[in-house]
């Protein structure tokens, strides 16, 4: 359920042109649903290289789409889209930018919304190194009715070309998968929590699974609730999800759960449902 789950929250719109809204619909037994609203959003003007809804988050308030970019002397955009009064308006209320200094660094190649915050990860940005990608925060201000950069970090030792491939938030914790990161086995992946102190965003550990190996591309999906994070292994055995919890300050590994061709192993039988 959590990879389900995950897979329609990052949802890539194959035309990247529009967002579909499809309202739910649900009558009584026996009776004919009432009539629902379908909004078609088209993004806003912009090179014919963007990728609108490449990545789409959706709150009580807000919608927020990603144009990841593929062309090199783009900077990427997200656009936050605010309910209207009318059913099923949005309106367009902010466009956030990639860095003007360095082209294509796949600025919305993930996002993620919880609440009045977001959290944008800019894929080959240059952060400990070139190309080893970056993060981006923003928050909505209620007292201006507007969204407001907050930050910018990255992990401390990333490598060169190691990338930011999923990003994920909630309250005052971050997480930021690096599916590339060379340090459990070359490309086993990493992925890294964060805490917001009030000002900033500060690196607080870097979570690796205890069975690493070449190749695994630990971090490839990232999601967090709380005090615990979900990390996605594809290439372990035929893909596996891990658990951390965060307990007093820090992370420690309290599962693992593998594709249903493998079992599951490694754990007690208490650890094969999540709660979020």
């Amino acid at each position: 359920m959590i990879l389900n789950s995950h897979a329609m929250r990052k949802f890539r719109n194959i035309l990247f042109s529009v967002i579909v809204l499809l309202g739910i619909c649900l009558g009584a037994s026996g009776q004919d649903p009432p009539n629902c609203n379908t909004t078609i959003i088209v993004g806003p003007p912009s090179t014919e290289f963007q990728m609108f809804g490449w990545s789409v988050e959706l709150n009580d308030s807000f919608l927020v789409s990603a144009a990841f970019t593929s062309s090199f002397s783009d900077l990427g955009r997200v656009h936050i889209y605010k309910r209207g009064i009318a059913p099923g308006s949005w309106i367009l209320s902010t466009t956030f930018l990639g860095r003007l200094d360095i082209p294509f660094v796949n600025y919305g190649w993930d996002i993620d919304l919880d609440q009045d915050r977001l959290i944008i990860a800019a894929l080959t940005d240059t952060g400990a190194a070139v190309g080893s990608g970056a993060a981006y925060t923003a928050v909505y201000n209620p007292a201006v009715d507007a969204w407001q950069s907050e930050d910018r970090f990255f992990p401390m030792d990333g490598a060169e070309e190691d990338m930011i491939y999923s990003v994920a938030i909630s309250g005052d914790l971050a997480l930021l998968g690096s599916p590339n990161h060379s340090h459990g086995g070359i490309i086993s992946g990493a992925a890294y929590a964060f805490h917001f102190d009030g000002s900033n965003w500060i690196q607080e550990a870097e979570l690796l699974p205890s069975d690493a190996a070449n190749g695994d591309l630990f971090g490839k999906a990232v999601e967090l609730h709380g005090n615990t994070a979900v990390i996605y292994s594809p290439r372990d055995a035929l893909g596996s999800i891990y658990v951390f919890r965060r307990i007093a300050g820090s992370w420690v590994e309290s599962g693992k759960i593998k594709g249903p061709d493998n079992g599951f192993t490694g754990i007690s039988e208490n650890r094969r449902n999540i709660d979020f």
